[in-house]
């Protein structure tokens, strides 16, 4: 989608969790049984550090979201931005900087934290960013708290 929305000029931007130990490279037995190896990656290898940041409330504290972007460039000479939203932050608890680690990780504390993460934190970023968002698209559950952020 995003990269569609590159070639055709489509202004649309695009919200993440940076995910940077949440994939594996996969290993086939010769039974067909998969094995999960860890793939994690740099982010500084691949995005941009963005100096804005925000925050939100989880258990009754407040965790700083800082943001990534990575800009998806597309055949036509179009461009969407891709924020990937990261809690490694300095200042944050070990805890809490871990949220953004793994996509599809953990429990359901854990995934109730990546949607106020992503959902509202997402909203509160873009309004850092100065993007000015006339309608939001949501891709699955993990956004799904931007509508509460947003009615606000």
């Amino acid at each position: 989608m995003v990269k569609s929305g590159a070639d055709l000029k489509i202004p649309l931007v695009a919200v993440t969790l940076v995910s940077k130990k949440g994939y594996f490279r996969q290993e086939l037995t010769l039974d067909e049984r998969q094995i999960e190896h860890p793939d994690s990656w740099n982010p500084q290898d691949f995005l941009q550090p963005l100096f804005e940041e925000t925050s939100v409330q989880i258990g009754g504290r407040d965790v700083r979201v800082k943001a990534w972007l990575y800009t998806v460039r597309g055949a036509t000479g179009g461009e969407v931005p891709v924020y990937f939203l990261d809690m490694d932050v300095e200042g944050n608890s070990p805890e809490d900087r871990e949220i953004t680690s793994h996509l599809y990780g953990g429990d359901e504390r854990y995934r109730l934290k990546q949607e106020i993460v992503l959902g509202i934190g997402g909203v509160r970023m873009l309004d850092k960013l100065g993007v000015k968002v006339r309608k939001y698209h949501i891709n699955e559950g993990h956004s799904s708290l931007l509508a509460l952020e947003t009615a606000a």
